[in-house]
């Protein structure tokens, strides 16, 4: 028995089980997460390692090189690359997508605690981060209003515990600030006459910090517990540690040391407005609704700050404004494509109850789906919103085929059940066959490797099962409603009078219809002479497809926007805060500008390639008012700031996390080249940069490989040091402990942990010259450091990047007024010709090259899903030919496509490709039903020329409007400027083209080419 047979036989239990259906989705629509992109598993591993004030080239040698040879063996690696810069080593390990990201974490960890025993003591210990969205933090506060000690101490026991207490909170980071620190500045001359180092102070201090259990003791009829408490108290408890015992007398610290009680040496400054503040970041745990925590941490800091009224904490950064922002936009768009489609109908049909019928798929069909989702763990998010949104227009499609042919096969006669499931069953195999090959342009993309294919597969599975959902309340719940009969005074007159209806449809396009039988018999009277003005339009198509301009993603405007500051290497904290001031200064006075945000040096927020900040740098996050540009508001700063000498200022635009995940490199070409020794490469690199210069088409060159810090290079004379038996460990202990000091133990203060750092005097190293006159001390002889070592004043590199463990420098460029693969030929041309060592090699990337990869990867899928459209076709028509006549109707969507994109202005990109690979399954729907009737009419005697004019007659409604019903659908995704129209705008503009081109080409194109096959 037919589908539609058993729902007219039992309308009641059919319109129960929608509405079960109906109450079900409405329970999980409730129940699912809202986030802004789906949960990627981005196959990307960051260790991150520091080395407190080592140089680059000792970063590589003693901490990147050993992680990467542990870690290269790892099965699955895709590229390895690492940056070494001053006290920092950033190893990073590319996966293959699709990789287990929990094995490989597995793997990696395993690794560093092998290698933690082979690393210096002086290095952190490895930190293992996972480069993706998630990673980010959701909120990031600026505390302030007290000093900055007790605002920093505030924001860490106060806002930073009651924040993790929250449900979906993983944790809270404070940065910036000052830190308290006990130092222990010991003086030189008495450590000289003493003959004792700075080791055995540190010792005897952490000796004497120590308490201890001591287990317990029975007395009376009562057991004790037995305590030995031996910390610290007070800084008088550190003056009076005991250091030495020398001819009878006891030497305390205080009579060798100061001892102070002050603030760290600082790495990093925020400031906001020009005011001093502390930083909170918030990380979301994994898979928590960054809304729902964004929610309760608002209401949390709400409480704090009416309990603190001396306390200001002001939101810099908030991802739940952003994600409420994109999904409402795509929330409204579906809302307003539903009316619209709604609308169309009513036009078509004019009246109120026959859409009402028809648009009842709509709500149906999307509930069932969140029913999938919950079932899946697919959440809300701008994708799975957006396919949603995508598939509005095509979810009343089947529902106006059954309609129709309902109408078409009543005539006068009164409508009823049987009529109602036979104009469903004769529709039931076209419409399954159109709904498959709709999705069987969709599955391709699970197939499509990259970021591409990881983002797009919710889109996908959203449009998938919203068509499935679809195809049943066509099948069966549009015939039930349409047999249903009214109980009143006229049982013949159906409740939605639709025969009365179905009188009127024909009636607006009479003349639409003459005009188009007209035209179809011209055309196919003379084939050949349509078919060649349709050939002259595919291949002007072609000519403006190469025009279209080309890019990863979308560029989206924003009014906040990124300036860093970067002064010349080695200057000191304090002159990069006055250059910061003064630029804050002027930042603030603009008209334009709402608010500034500064992080200098080391206080940045987000996990990112930390790598990448240097003690010289300072970024700015400028807030500019609606409607102002910001990129003019940073010419006319930087035409006004009297720029330092050496001094560099960078603007950027504010990236959103879509965008950061396409992020490859700052150019459209990126040229590595890749050796063993630095100095052949900055050569290298060097004649690179030149002929680059010098090809046409490169607008733009620069490089992110800089002269780095001066520094004074120590040499240790070893048959000198040897003479005494001082080694090398004995001298390079003796430099770090008398400049950097020494962390002996902790003054515990309540809950308060404070370091105690034991170094010299200010004024034993206050230059180079005071450094030379210390000694080492080596069996109750000292030796003056100044007759062990030779040194002399340079600059080493201040950043060494290796690529699969080979040092590399890289150069970008831009790209402007001509091809790429034209300049990169080129430029390759040019470095053909120079003289490369062994070892040494030049490679090409950049952002054009990962486009290049994408773009294969869907040309790919849109192959993939012509050729599984072809196979259900063919499984359909059980034909090998009429198959192929459909997928012409493939090409013809493509023109409209390209054309589309090129008079809106939208390039070619990842979003609007996906599009064309949708419309592979859209268009053909039309050709599907068109074809299906012409078989038909065949079948019922009618000759071939005959069959397709009144095939065409029959089916020029059906297509006009269902072709309508999903360009209305898709038009508020193409006209929509808020935020999250980033992911679908392109892609409903290419649709809408598309489906344009086909619905036109299809009602004239297919009936040719069938008659000429079949002539």
């Amino acid at each position: 028995m037919y589908l539609p047979q058993l729902a007219t036989k039992r309308p009641v239990a059919t319109i129960m089980i929608f509405l079960t259906i109906s109450l079900l989705g409405f329970i999980s629509m409730r129940r699912l997460s809202v986030d802004l992109l789906p949960d990627i598993s981005y196959p990307v591993i960051a260790v991150r390692t520091t080395f407190p004030n080592s140089a680059p080239e000792e970063v590589e040698n003693m901490l990147t090189r050993p992680i990467e040879e542990a870690v290269s063996a790892i099965p699955g690696i895709r590229q390895l690359t690492s940056s070494s810069s001053e006290g920092l080593s950033m190893v990073t390990i590319e996966f293959a997508w699709g990789s287990d990201m929990d094995y490989a974490l597995l793997h990696v960890r395993e690794k560093l605690d092998r290698l933690r025993h082979l690393l210096p003591a002086d290095a952190g210990r490895a930190t293992i981060i996972s480069l993706d969205p998630s990673s980010e933090p959701i909120i990031v506060l600026a505390v302030s209003g007290r000093d900055l000690y007790l605002t920093r101490q505030f924001a860490q026991d106060v806002v930073k515990r009651r924040l993790e207490q929250i449900d979906g909170v993983a944790m809270v980071a404070v940065t910036g600030g000052a830190e308290r620190e006990i130092r222990v500045e010991v003086d030189d001359q008495a450590l000289d006459a003493l003959n004792i180092g700075m080791e055995q102070i540190a010792r005897a201090l952490e000796l004497s910090n120590y308490s201890f259990p001591g287990g317990t003791v029975c007395q009376g009829q009562h057991r004790y517990s037995l305590r030995t408490l031996g910390e610290f108290t007070s800084l008088r408890d550190i003056e009076s540690v005991i250091i030495l015992h020398a001819n009878g007398s006891q030497i305390t610290l205080g009579q060798i040391a100061a001892v102070k009680d002050g603030e760290k040496e600082r790495s990093g400054v925020n400031r906001l407005n020009g005011i001093e503040a502390v930083g909170l970041q918030i990380f979301k745990g994994a898979g928590a609704n960054t809304v729902a925590v964004a929610r309760d941490v608002d209401a949390a800091i709400g409480q704090i700050q009416a309990e603190y009224a001396d306390i200001m904490m002001t939101e810099i950064h908030n991802q739940a404004h952003f994600i409420s922002l994109a999904i409402d936009n795509v929330v409204q768009a579906i809302v307003s494509g539903s009316i619209l489609a709604i609308f169309v109908l009513l036009i078509f049909l004019r009246g109120i109850r026959l859409p009402l019928v028809i648009g009842v798929s709509i709500p149906v069909s999307l509930l069932a789906t969140f029913v999938l989702f919950l079932r899946f763990d697919v959440h809300f998010n701008i994708m799975s919103l957006g396919g949603l949104a995508l598939g509005i227009g095509l979810l009343v499609d089947n529902s106006i085929i059954v309609l129709e042919n309902i109408f078409r096969l009543q005539g006068n006669d009164p409508l009823d059940g049987a009529v109602a499931s036979q104009g469903a069953a004769e529709v039931t195999a076209p419409l399954c066959a159109s709904t498959l090959t709709t999705i069987a342009a969709f599955l391709p993309i699970v197939f499509i490797r990259g970021i591409a294919g990881q983002l797009f597969r919710d889109q996908a599975f959203a449009v998938t099962c919203s068509l499935l959902a679809s195809l049943p309340t066509a099948l069966t719940l549009i015939p039930v409603l349409a047999s249903c009969r009214s109980k009143g005074r006229r049982p013949q007159r159906a409740c939605f009078h639709l025969l009365q209806r179905a009188k009127k449809l024909s009636h607006p396009f009479h003349s639409t219809l003459r005009v188009y039988e007209n035209l179809l018999n011209r055309a196919l009277a003379r084939p050949a002479r349509w078919l060649l003005c349709v050939g002259i339009i595919f291949l002007s198509t072609i000519i403006a497809f190469q025009a279209l301009q080309r890019e990863l993603m979308p560029r989206v405007a924003s009014q906040e926007m990124m300036i860093n500051l970067t002064l010349a290497r080695g200057t000191q904290m304090e002159r990069l805060i006055a250059a910061s001031e003064q630029l804050e200064t002027m930042l603030l006075a603009d008209s334009t500008v709402v608010s500034v945000f500064a992080q200098l040096a080391r206080a940045r927020y987000g996990i990112e390639m930390a790598s990448d900040i240097k003690m010289e740098s300072a970024r700015f996050r400028v807030r500019c008012r609606e409607k102002s540009d910001p990129h003019q508001t940073f010419a006319r700063i930087e035409r006004q700031w009297r720029r330092p000498p050496g001094a560099e200022l960078m603007y950027s635009q504010v990236e959103s996390s879509i965008g950061r995940l396409f992020h490859v490199s700052d150019g459209d070409l990126c040229i590595s080249v890749t050796g063993p020794d630095l100095k052949t490469l900055q050569t290298l690199l060097c004649t690179v940069r030149n002929h680059a210069d010098s090809v046409k088409g490169i607008s733009e060159v620069w490089t992110t490989a800089s002269e780095g810090a001066p520094e004074i290079r120590i040499r240790i004379d070893r048959q000198e040091a040897a003479r005494f038996g001082i080694t090398a460990h004995h001298i390079a202990h003796a430099i770090h402990n008398t400049v950097q000091g020494l962390t002996a133990t902790q003054f515990n203060e309540f809950d308060q942990q404070t370091d105690i750092v034991v170094r010299a005097a200010s004024s034993s190293r206050a230059t180079w010259n005071d450094l030379l006159n210390i000694h080492i001390a080596v069996d109750s002889l000292l030796f003056p450091l100044r007759s062990l070592v030779d040194f002399d004043i340079g600059r080493g590199p201040s950043k060494i990047d290796r690529h699969n463990q080979v040092r590399c420098l890289e150069i970008y460029a831009n790209i402007k007024g001509r091809p790429l693969q034209q300049v990169i030929a080129d430029l390759q041309h040019r470095c053909s010709k120079m003289a490369m060592p062994p070892g040494y090699e030049i490679r090409y990337g950049g952002v054009n090259e990962a486009m290049k990869q994408s773009f294969r990867e869907l040309a790919f899928a849109l192959i993939l899903a012509v050729i599984l459209i072809y196979m259900i076709l063919a499984a359909q028509f059980e034909s090998i030919r009429h198959p192929l006549l459909i997928i012409l109707s493939v090409p013809m969507a493509l023109i409209g496509a390209v054309w589309a994109l090129l008079i809106t202005g939208t390039s070619l990109n990842i979003l609007s490709f996906i599009g064309m690979v949708a419309l592979a399954g859209i268009a053909v729907n039309d050709a599907i039903i068109k074809v299906s009737f012409i078989q038909q009419r065949r079948q019922e005697g009618l000759d071939l020329k005959s069959a397709l004019i009144d095939a065409g007659r029959m089916r020029v409604r059906p297509i006009i409007m269902t072709s309508a019903t999903t360009i209305f659908g898709l038009l508020p995704l193409a006209l929509s400027v808020g935020p999250g129209s980033l992911m679908a705008k392109p892609l409903a503009i290419a649709i809408i083209g598309g489906l344009l081109s086909s619905t036109i080409l299809t009602l004239l194109v297919i009936p040719i080419l069938y008659y000429i096959m079949e002539k």
